[in-house]
């Protein structure tokens, strides 16, 4: 996916987590991307448990505009039924891990790594701070986007400031 890190990477960093006492971890899976296949699907729901992730959060891939992505695939279009596939395919493993389904296809292992802030932030709208590169979060009513732009985003933490590009108010019905 022209990520900015490996699967090498991923895996460090969840053992430098762990070796911090860090153990309830989430990790954000983009599936379905252009011209992934059932053998890396399946190679992604394996490296899931063989890494013993407790709780995965998956987002089916779409092409945004004025993305990378968008510029280098506009005009391809994927299979519908391959992408239908790969979905049931991920679902299935999950379920085989023994994991279970919550909205916007969230998988934890048990109710130990049921996040509380996932849960109420569906339900409630509560307070969430989010650290990430193009992340966005919530709090007192204003939700927030930090900086798309590695470059920028390290800039900003680097110089001891909050990466935030923009925040917008958000009206009780939003």
């Amino acid at each position: 996916m022209n990520r900015r890190h490996s699967t090498h990477e991923i895996f460090r960093a969840l053992d430098s987590a762990r070796a911090e006492g860090i153990t309830n971890l989430d990790v954000d899976l983009i599936r379905g991307s252009m011209g992934q296949g059932v053998q890396e699907m399946l190679n992604d729901i394996q490296g899931l448990e063989d890494a013993a992730i407790p709780s995965v959060t998956s987002y089916q891939f779409c092409l945004k505009p004025k993305t990378l992505d968008f510029k280098r695939f506009q005009g391809v279009s994927q299979d519908e039924k391959d992408r239908i596939y790969l979905h049931l395919l991920f679902l299935e493993g999950m379920k085989d891990q023994g994991r279970f389904h919550y909205p916007v296809d969230w998988f934890p292992m048990d109710e130990a790594h049921v996040y509380r802030h996932q849960v109420l932030k569906w339900k409630d709208q509560l307070t969430q701070v989010i650290v990430g590169r193009a992340a966005y979060g919530y709090v007192g009513g204003i939700q927030f986007f930090n900086h798309e732009d590695t470059a920028v985003y390290s800039d900003s933490i680097r110089a001891g400031k909050l990466p935030i590009a923009k925040g917008i108010r958000l009206t009780s019905e939003e």
